[in-house]
């Protein structure tokens, strides 16, 4: 945050601990953010990851079998 605009906020009245929390809020949103974002590109992988597994467990079954249907995702 920016003096001046701290200043400004102070000016008008606003508490001093409403004016740190605000510089808290600000210093950790980008890495909330960056945990979110993490967490969301990990559980599409895992997603991926299992409808592979799923797809090639199938693919086996079905070679084993008598039927030789291939299938691709």
């Amino acid at each position: 945050m920016l003096e001046e605009t701290e200043s400004l906020l102070l000016d008008c009245g606003v508490p001093k601990w409403y004016v740190e929390s605000m510089k808290k809020i600000r210093y950790l949103f980008p890495k909330t953010n960056l945990i979110t974002q993490a967490k969301r590109e990990l559980l599409i992988y895992n997603q991926k990851m299992k409808n592979s597994r799923i797809n090639r467990v199938a693919v086996e079954k079905l070679a084993d079998s008598s039927q030789c249907i291939l299938y691709f995702c």
